[in-house]
């Protein structure tokens, strides 16, 4: 704080001795004067965080369960201190001639690997709405893991069954080929299979289904209305098919009448059980060829078994 020093010569009208000087300090800023000096002391707090906000360059949010991706994060923190100056006049007397809160900011930014948490209901879903990341096992609202197949025939593909006879045999029970190792989604899980869940998949009243066999290049891909665990055929619609010989026509439950010796097979209202899913037995043990597992002569050529079969649907 300024100081204004003024020096005033005053003549004595009673004397006749040379004028005396006297110092009078004045304060310019209070306008107080006062006979003598003072000392300024100007005491700092600590710096107190008031705020940090934070704002990210992508959402977790935007970013499929599960799925890592790289996130920036960047913040602003305001912090604050109180700043006080105190007076100390010669006399003792002393008064706070500053009292103020400083306030300053500062910037910052990190990347961090973080994990999504968006879910869809089908691998066909989490491929419409921008969510894939390839094929790769994914979570789905529901809780259940599947293996998507996101680049093949269109994508969108949830495996629900996948066999392999001469690693894993035949299947023992209706409950087995309905459901067994649901939490090992993979065409490696010798026996896998989710048919009791095929329902979830549904779309406008039918399910679209993919046929594959490991090693053979044929494909049937088509749509149906009824559901093959439980009923005969109805409401099919060929997409894209392969193989028709064996009297091909979808897939349908099998029956003492139509064979039971799969509980879903591909003759449809036939004694054969040609395009099986979910073998009981070996087929022809004697004429194997690559495996048990009957498939077409369109696809294998007559009277050979294969020892894959996979299911796919979107």
């Amino acid at each position: 704080m300024k100081k204004t020093l003024i020096s005033l010569f005053l003549l004595s009208t009673f004397s006749t001795q040379a004028a005396e000087e006297f110092k009078i300090i004045i304060s310019s800023e209070a306008n107080d004067y006062v006979i003598g000096g003072f000392t300024d002391e100007t005491t700092y707090g600590n710096w107190i965080e008031i705020s940090n906000v934070c704002s990210f360059d992508k959402e977790t949010s935007e970013h499929y369960f599960n799925k890592s991706f790289v996130q920036k994060k960047s913040c602003v923190k305001t912090v604050e201190r109180t700043v006080v100056t105190e007076r100390t006049y010669k006399n003792g007397t002393k008064e706070i001639i500053k009292n103020e809160t400083e306030t300053k900011s500062t910037t910052s930014s990190e990347t961090n690997t973080v994990f999504g948490t968006h879910k869809e209901a089908s691998c066909k879903n989490i491929l419409n709405n921008g969510y894939s990341v390839g094929n790769d096992t994914y979570e789905l609202s529901n809780g259940l893991n599947v293996l998507c197949d996101q680049t093949t025939d269109g994508g969108g593909w949830t495996l629900i069954f996948n066999h392999d006879i001469l690693t894993a045999g035949v299947f023992t029970s209706e409950s087995e080929v309905l459901n067994v190792n649901e939490n090992n989604p993979s065409l490696s899980t010798a026996k896998y299979s989710i048919l009791n869940r095929i329902d979830t998949f549904k779309r406008n009243n039918k399910y679209e289904f993919r046929m594959k066999w490991k090693n053979y290049s044929a494909t049937q891909i088509w749509k149906q209305t009824s559901n093959p665990t439980n009923s005969a055929i109805s409401g099919y619609e060929a997409i894209s098919i392969d193989s028709v010989s064996n009297y091909w026509g979808g897939l349908e439950r099998g029956n003492a009448t139509n064979s039971n010796s799969s509980l879903i097979d591909g003759s449809i209202n036939h004694t054969n059980w040609y395009y099986a899913v979910g073998s009981f037995k070996n087929w022809n043990p004697g004429l194997v060829c690559n495996g048990n597992i009957p498939l077409s002569t369109d696809v294998a050529g007559s009277s050979c078994g294969v020892p894959n079969v996979n299911l796919w649907i979107r």
